[in-house]
């Protein structure tokens, strides 16, 4: 999966942009990866998703109609998870139901942490194939799901309890089991817009390097 870079973070000027240095296009070795992105100007961070998400817990207002800007103060179910992979360095487009492009399909019975999970709407759902959709969480292990709910804001809740309150539509993994997954901060004057530049960026500084 490509990685496409949140170009701004809500209440934030920085840019940040989630890589896979292990990407089968990529045949330069690993810690020389490294190296290159931090003579570069990229800063590695560490991001704990679910910590993130959290964090949040009664910290947060619930409005169904919000914009991202106003996040993480004022949240709804999709600013809340479009929120989170921002933090991880993924973007991810306005209108959720184009999220189903993404990633990989999940079963039900497969559904693990950070899969994020497509239910009916308590008040409405719109149409997606043979699918109705109206609300969104983020499964925190096998058992457990969070989700900015209405009038809660960000809560967690057990799975059986969420899917009673919101039945299962579909769900989507982003970031593949044993995928390592890196998050760097981008400097504004890198024309970075997607993983696949942060892996061209190293490779033309490896072959200058070479030569």
């Amino acid at each position: 999966m490509k990685y496409l870079i949140a170009t701004q973070l809500p209440q934030s000027a920085e840019r940040r942009c989630a890589v896979n240095l292990n990407s089968t296009n990529l045949n330069i070795p690993y810690l020389d990866a490294l190296s290159i992105l931090r003579n570069s100007g990229l800063h590695r961070i560490e991001v704990n998703l679910l910590g993130e998400a959290r964090h949040l817990i009664g910290k947060v207002q619930y409005a169904r109609e919000t914009d991202f800007s106003n996040a993480p103060h004022i949240l709804n179910c999709i600013t809340f998870i479009k929120y989170l992979y921002a933090i991880r360095g993924i973007w991810l487009p306005k209108d959720f139901l184009r999220w189903l492009e993404y990633g990989e399909g999940i079963a039900e019975s497969e559904l693990g942490e950070e899969d994020i999970v497509f239910t009916e709407g308590l008040f409405s759902s719109r149409p997606a194939g043979n699918l109705l959709i109206g609300h969104v969480g983020l499964m925190t292990n096998r058992n457990t799901v969070i989700h900015a709910g209405y009038r809660v804001g960000a809560q967690e809740m057990p799975r059986n309890d969420f899917f009673a309150k919101y039945p299962f539509s579909t769900a989507r993994r982003l970031v593949p089991r044993g995928t390592t997954l890196l998050t760097y901060t981008v400097p504004s004057h890198l024309e970075i817009e997607t993983s696949d530049d942060i892996l061209y960026l190293i490779e033309k500084k490896w072959m200058r390097n070479k030569k």
